[in-house]
């Protein structure tokens, strides 16, 4: 079974220097920073926390970003740029599996992620038996919008790691609206 409105895949055209540029990005980022320790741990590896770097999306300083940003506030009419928006790093190793779980809806209404190294499950999952419903995979250079803050999901890296590029969506936002109006211009 498949439900419309939790994930979807959109088009962000990104050249390979622009994938490059965020890659550099993100990796001074996660050298000079400190990860976010939140209390997710993966599953299955109870001594290790999820890692994700973030960042206030006012505070970066990045063409191709800004790029994305002006791209896809404009071509899919999704508030990116509010008071506390943020971009983020997230970084899974071989073996690591995120847990169900739904994301804050106070810090974001979703999520625009960008693959970079390689793939990834994401999965939808029920919010009373954490049953798999669905599924969608990205790789680098795809970008989806994942309704986190709305639906549990969980995923798994396609092979050894993974490395993508987030960011966030106003909490104001009415997503689960956008999604709607998205499958009715799909009819």
């Amino acid at each position: 079974m498949s439900i419309s409105g939790w994930c979807k895949k959109i088009q962000v055209p990104l050249s390979l220097d622009e994938i490059d540029d965020l890659l550099v990005f993100s990796r001074k980022m996660m050298n000079k920073h400190n990860f976010v320790d939140n209390g997710l741990r993966y599953e299955g590896h109870p001594d290790r926390t999820i890692k994700f770097w973030d960042f206030n999306l006012s505070e970066v300083k990045n063409n191709t970003i800004d790029r994305i940003v002006d791209y896809v506030e404009k071509k899919y009419k999704l508030p990116l740029r509010y008071p506390k928006s943020y971009v983020s790093v997230l970084e899974f190793g071989e073996g690591d599996v995120l847990p169900p779980h739904k994301d804050i809806p106070e810090n974001q209404s979703s999520s625009i992620i960008i693959g970079l190294i390689g793939g990834f499950k994401i999965r939808l999952n029920d919010d009373d038996t954490d049953e798999i419903i669905d599924e969608i995979a990205y790789y680098p250079g795809e970008t989806i919008i994942l309704n986190n803050s709305s639906y549990k999901h969980s995923g798994e890296t396609t092979k050894d790691y993974k490395l993508s590029f987030l960011i966030s969506i106003d909490p104001e936002f009415d997503i689960n609206n956008w999604f709607e109006e998205q499958s009715k211009g799909q009819q």
